[in-house]
Formats: structure tokens, C-alpha cells, sequence
């Protein structure tokens, strides 16, 4: 996901007409987002479209709803982080256990960097699932992010190893650790105040999960 890149769907309003300009008045909708994220603070499409002096009408073009604009806003800093060269490289390595490692500790940087904002993210999703039914069809799932994907790359070249089952298992529980809230329940819950000791905390946990799991994949000596 490219920073102020969308891809193009019907009806986009960045499908034709003065495209470099639209881009421009996106993305500044997305940087007062991220300001106001970054205070602690939830905007509305409307607070951040007058943050950015851009017309509500305008910026509802762009981000429909609060977590369509939520979601994009806070998602580009891991994801450019994870994107970007040597952010996360994880080719050159096979190690399964590396890999997972490099993912988490990019993670965790951005994280630590725009913590008020994560959290108020997750503060989002908890009162916006309070108001809905679960699994109400459309609904955003603001915590998700693509977490699954990157552990689910990380952990590639043990795939062929996993039973399918056991693989998508694995996949979810690193994906759990991956995310912000692991982070934050091991300062408020733990008083785990330093983010390097999260960090730390969090891969370790990662290894030995990853671990355990592979060694059951070896065969029984004899």
C-alpha cells in the first residue's frame, strides 16, 4: 500500500480530472490524521479535513467513513517501514525464526514511534465493536492491518513442513504477537515500561512458539 497511492475502484475520485492535485488534498487529509493519531486523538473525517483546511464534502470523498480514513492513516508508517529497503528484509535468509524476528522488531519500532496513536486505534475498534453485532457483514476490522501476511511470509520456508492446519495456527499466533496490543498489555498489564524490553519480551515469546512448533515436525530419533 503505497503512501497516498490508493488503488483505483469504481467511481474513484482519483480515476481521472486534476489527479496530481487530488493526491495532494488526500494526502493532506491522511498527514492531519496522523497528526491528530499521533496526540492521542480519534478525527472524524471531518476534523481532519478542517485540520488539513480541505472541505468536509471533499475529504468524505476520499475516506467515506472514520475508519476507512483511521485505517489508512495508521497503517502507512508499518507499512512503508516494512517496505521500504531495509526495513525488513527477509530474503536473505531462510530462517524461519530470523525472519519472524526482523518482521517484529520493524514492527515494533514504528509502533513504539506512534504508540499514542495505536492506542488510540485500538480504543476505536473496542468502541466501535461495542456498537455492532459481531461478524456485522462490512464491518472494519481496524486491528488487523496485514499482519497475517507478513508472518505468514515470514514463516514461508517452513511451509512445506506444517500441516495445513498447524501452519494457518502458527501463522495466527505470531500474527497476535505481531500487533499493537501485545505491545501495550506488557506496559500497562506488566509494567513493562521500556519499548526495547517489549521488544525483546515479545521475540522471545515468537521463538519459542516457532520452536515448539517446528520441533514437532522432526522426526522421532530411532
Amino acid at each position: 500500500m503505497g503512501k497516498g497511492v490508493p488503488s483505483r475502484r469504481p467511481g474513484d475520485p482519483l480515476a481521472s480530472g486534476r489527479i496530481n492535485q487530488k493526491r495532494r488534498t488526500r494526502e493532506a487529509v491522511l498527514d492531519a490524521a496522523r497528526t491528530l493519531l499521533d496526540e492521542g486523538r480519534v478525527p472524524s473525517v471531518g476534523e481532519a479535513a478542517d485540520a488539513a483546511l480541505v472541505g468536509r464534502t471533499t475529504a468524505y470523498r476520499y475516506f467515506p467513513t472514520q475508519e476507512s480514513l483511521i485505517l489508512e492513516a495508521s497503517m502507512d508508517s508499518v507499512v512503508d517501514a516494512l517496505d521500504e529497503p531495509g526495513g525488513a528484509e527477509v530474503d536473505d535468509t531462510d530462517d524461519p525464526a530470523e525472519r519472524v524476528d526482523r518482521v517484529l522488531r520493524t514492527m515494533h519500532g514504528r509502533i513504539a514511534e506512534h504508540e499514542a496513536a495505536f492506542r488510540a486505534i485500538i480504543r476505536l475498534s473496542l468502541e466501535k465493536q461495542a456498537r455492532l453485532e459481531p461478524g456485522r457483514p462490512g464491518e472494519v476490522r481496524l486491528l488487523e492491518g496485514r499482519r497475517l501476511t507478513w508472518m505468514g511470509d515470514a514463516v514461508e520456508p517452513a511451509r512445506d513442513r506444517l500441516d495445513e492446519d498447524v501452519h494457518d495456527d502458527l501463522v495466527a499466533a505470531l500474527a497476535m504477537l505481531a500487533g499493537t496490543e501485545s505491545f501495550i498489555a506488557l506496559k500497562d498489564a506488566c509494567r513493562v515500561d521500556d519499548p526495547h524490553e517489549r521488544s525483546r519480551i515479545i521475540r522471545w515469546t515468537a521463538r519459542m512458539v516457532l520452536a515448539g512448533v517446528l520441533a514437532q515436525t522432526e522426526p522421532e530419533p530411532g
